[in-house]
């Protein structure tokens, strides 16, 4: 009879080290560590000089340990899914504690289901709180972007949560760069006329000032009873894509 590596996790047999972390203790095989991430293979390597190659007990620190226990089970059993994939914050947890173990199939798989479920705050509350919590529990680029991305397309709802306003109060550097976010907001602006069909209400942008009528059936000879005209204001870089939506 063969066992399988997801057999032995957690299991006194054979078992020839212990991964203690946070009170957890985890019963596992230097083979089956080292054969699966660089980080266990140098610590445990009697040439590493590591004082942990030769101890029966590794004491690993500051991790959290759902996700440190995540990561040796997948070592065992290369499986990522659980029923914890909703849950963002141990993902990035996961994230950390994978890249830091050096099990890159783990940290992506990880990575993807954070920047899934935690993009998807709309609630101005919660997106503060999510963009707090990964600025606190990360160092990571691309988990960053999403903290950024999330402030980014909830600015203006966040402008009323009291504790971004308070964190935005303490900071004059961010003062200064939610204002010329607005600046920029304000200048790439351009003017443009909405035409309206008033017997048919079809409409389309002009230019301002640019003499035609809406192309619908209701044009008359006095173009002047059918079309009503109102200044509006669009994006500069998305002005080509409202003429195409509106066409001359």
């Amino acid at each position: 009879m063969s066992l399988s590596t997801s057999d032995l996790f957690n299991q006194p047999t054979f078992s020839d080290v212990i991964i203690s972390f946070s009170g957890r203790r985890i019963y596992c095989h230097k083979l089956i560590l080292c054969s699966k991430s660089e980080y266990f293979k140098k610590l445990c390597d009697p040439d590493s000089g590591f004082s942990e190659s030769t101890q029966k007990v590794i004491q690993l620190r500051d991790d959290d340990p759902d996700a440190v226990e995540h990561v040796l089970r997948y070592i065992y059993t290369a499986e990522h899914k659980s029923d914890q994939d909703e849950n963002w914050k141990l993902q990035l947890q996961i994230t950390n504690s994978a890249h830091k173990y050096l099990l890159h199939d783990l940290a992506n798989a990880a990575m993807k289901k954070f920047k899934r479920v935690a993009s998807s705050e709309t609630d101005p509350a919660e997106v503060f709180e999510t963009m707090m919590h990964i600025r606190q529990n990360t160092l990571l680029p691309e988990a960053l972007e999403v903290a950024e991305h999330l402030e980014t397309i909830h600015l203006h709802s966040l402008l009323k949560v009291p504790a971004y306003r308070k964190l935005v109060e303490q900071d004059r550097d961010k003062v200064w760069e939610l204002l010329d976010q607005f600046n920029d907001v304000l200048v790439a602006q351009r003017a443009a006329d909405l035409v309206i069909c008033r017997k048919c209400l079809s409409s389309q942008l002009r230019d301002p000032g640019q003499e035609a009528a809406p192309s619908c059936r209701c044009v008359s000879y006095n173009q002047n009873l059918y079309d009503e005209r109102f200044q509006i204001w669009v994006p500069e870089p998305e002005f080509g894509d409202y003429l195409t939506r509106w066409p001359s």
